[in-house]
């Protein structure tokens, strides 16, 4: 039986990142001048390794016999970043991965010693390597994207 606060924090992490920012970027065909299109292809290849690490913890939910969440919609504040260029996004993106991070640290913390937070950890170890990529591909991306601010904050 999985313990209800490794349970809470599963679904958490799934609906957070499921409906991320990169997630949303990924789907939102961000204009991409010619020569940033490696940090492109970099952000795609994440955007897809997020949705596999989330698979995992879905996985992880139907095999202790609970349910997963429902991720739902966007936030409809994302909406408003439809004609932004990617470049421009990369330190909004970086940012809000950051803060998931230090909140999944946070509530591991907390947990009990399980399975469940040994699944928790090695999630938490891919949302670190995400971000370093991010980091490298908003690098990549700087010298197309002229300016480094974004104006999307997303809260969790």
């Amino acid at each position: 039986m999985i313990d209800a606060q490794v349970q809470h924090l599963i679904e958490r992490q799934i609906v957070r990142d499921g409906r991320s920012l990169l997630q949303y970027v990924e789907e939102a065909f961000p204009y991409t001048p010619a020569n940033a299109e490696e940090a492109h292809h970099r952000v795609d290849a994440l955007a897809k390794d997020e949705q596999q690490a989330i698979g995992k913890l879905i996985r992880y939910l139907q095999k202790e016999h609970a349910t997963p969440p429902l991720l739902g919609a966007f936030p409809s504040r994302f909406t408003t970043i439809n004609f932004v260029s990617l470049g421009f996004m990369l330190p909004a993106i970086v940012q809000e991965q950051q803060r998931g991070i230090a909140d999944l640290e946070k509530g591991l913390h907390q947990l009990p010693e399980s399975e469940g937070r040994h699944v928790l950890w090695e999630y938490l170890e891919s949302k670190r390597r995400r971000v370093q990529g991010l980091q490298s591909a908003t690098q990549a991306s700087l010298p197309a994207a002229g300016h480094q601010g974004a104006a999307v904050h997303h809260e969790p």
